[in-house]
């Protein structure tokens, strides 16, 4: 499952056989505007910031949270969703 939240508004998700950057780009490019801010954990969507704005945090060295030029930096919301519904196996969080 693949779980997109926009920041205080609604979740987009799919289910998709097989995750990986090329069908996640996808999704995320019907599902999102071209000018959204996407931020996700260190995974797939790594190579994204060069076709939009995208923010990581990375939950290898300890990091969760935060703050750029004054934008929390974080997957919370949508980990917390997809934790509720136990299917996940990759997210992206955005915010426009």
């Amino acid at each position: 499952m693949f779980s997109i939240v926009k920041r205080g508004g609604r979740v987009y998700s799919k289910h998709l056989e097989k995750v990986n950057a090329g069908n996640l780009i996808a999704v995320l490019n019907d599902a999102c505007a071209e000018d959204a801010h996407v931020m996700s954990d260190t995974g797939s969507l790594r190579g994204l910031g060069k076709t939009r704005k995208h923010s990581l945090v990375n939950h290898t060295a300890d990091e969760y949270v935060r703050y750029e030029e004054g934008i929390c930096v974080t997957t919370n919301t949508v980990e917390v969703l997809l934790c509720e519904s136990q299917t996940a196996t990759s997210m992206a969080c955005i915010i426009t």
